[in-house]
């Protein structure tokens, strides 16, 4: 199964979606980076009605060695 058939895309409508990113990011120390990341995905007309907004979230910690 592709994408695509996974999708409830109505084939008549173009408006596809709108995305949203926000990434914060944070380096307290020269070898510690701190990153907070969100995600929204809010679905357009060429989905069906009954389709479902997507979002996202991840926080994420690097250690340099």
């Amino acid at each position: 199964m592709t994408i695509l058939e996974t999708l409830d895309l109505d084939g008549v409508r173009k408006d596809l979606a709108e995305k949203v990113d926000l990434i914060l990011g944070y380096r307290p120390r020269k070898k510690v980076k701190l990153e907070f990341d969100l995600s929204a995905f809010f679905h357009g007309d060429a989905f069906d009605s009954d389709a479902e907004n997507a979002y996202f979230g991840a926080f994420e910690v690097r250690f340099k060695f």
